[in-house]
């Protein structure tokens, strides 16, 4: 047995009993006292965890710009020539990664409404396709009851025949 076979369903089971663990502790800190006041803890949680990761986004990026501002006024006492230089190349990079960033998720916006207007547009075929084999469904019960009343038919001339004393395979 491969030792990746029970890697998703693990994965799965511990971000379960993380998230199960995250609500529960919402509740117990809260101090809730029954079932509404126990949702709306939860509710609150989620809120405030929301709130705390987009305050924590945005700290990191202005620390990072901090940093970089700092970088640059260490480097411009030392060199304005060399901190402008390096100012031009970060303004550089960052233009190609955001217009490299914009690409993307544009190509992923296009691709993900192809399929869409694909899958939007193969509804009528596939309802064509649909009528057309309910027909043939049909065609084919029709004819299995035309033959099963056929051999309806040469069993009882067989059971006559055989009824008259005649030989049924003459």
């Amino acid at each position: 047995m491969k030792k990746s076979d029970f890697r998703t369903p693990l994965l799965q089971s511990g971000i379960l009993l993380f998230v199960f663990l995250l609500l529960f502790s919402f509740v117990i800190s809260s101090g809730a006292d029954g079932l509404g006041s126990g949702l709306l803890a939860i509710f609150s949680g989620i809120f405030h965890s929301v709130l705390f990761a987009i305050g924590l986004i945005f700290s990191i990026l202005v620390s990072i710009a901090l940093l970089i501002v700092l970088f640059l006024a260490a480097v411009a006492l030392y060199s304005l020539d060399k901190a402008k230089d390096i100012w031009s190349q970060l303004q550089f990079t960052l233009l190609n990664f955001f217009s490299t960033m914009n690409d993307s998720l544009a190509f992923m916006k296009n691709r993900s409404l192809e399929t869409f207007c694909s899958q939007t547009n193969r509804i009528p075929q596939l309802e064509k396709e649909v009528a057309s084999l309910s027909e043939q469904n049909r065609n084919l019960q029709l004819n299995i009851n035309s033959l099963k009343r056929q051999i309806d038919e040469l069993q009882s001339m067989k059971s006559k025949g055989r009824d008259e004393g005649q030989d049924p395979n003459s």
